[in-house]
């Protein structure tokens, strides 16, 4: 999941364990329910310390976040999108964050290539780019170079 590549139902199905540990962080990050991925994450903390993939599903975290922030574009169809009107939808959803913390959160997704785009303070607006502003995670050339 880390690399932007989600178990098939169908391989989960055929390993039952994994079902039991990885089906609801699948649906998280297919939906970008975010809560529900945080909320699984608590629950299956003991048992993901034990397989030694904690570290890996706590990191995927970000994709979650990623799913979450393309929905918001798809359903709002424009490239720039106020922060208050990001802040408020995710608000509904429960994912309840201030606009500092949610400006920090988008920062973190644009300086890692999640988002292609800036955020305009001037406007308070993430201002995304027209042609693929969510790149695929594995995408090399979506990392940003110094």
């Amino acid at each position: 999941m880390v690399n932007g590549k989600i178990p098939s139902q169908k391989l989960l199905k055929k390993y039952s364990e994994l079902e039991l540990m990885y089906s609801k962080f699948v649906i998280a990050y297919r939906t970008g329910n975010i809560n529900l991925y945080d909320q699984n994450l608590q629950e299956m903390q003991s048992i993901l310390f034990k397989s030694r993939t904690y570290l890996a599903v706590e990191k995927a975290r970000e994709l979650v976040l990623r799913t979450l922030f393309k929905k918001i574009h798809l359903i709002l169809g424009s490239t720039r999108i106020a922060i208050t009107t990001i802040q408020r939808v995710i608000n509904l959803t429960g994912f309840n964050k201030c606009e500092t913390e949610l400006q920090c959160i988008l920062a973190v997704q644009i300086n890692k290539g999640l988002i292609k785009g800036y955020i305009s303070e001037t406007h308070n607006t993430l201002v995304l780019s027209k042609l693929a502003p969510f790149p695929l995670p594995n995408n090399e050339t979506s990392n940003v170079s110094y």
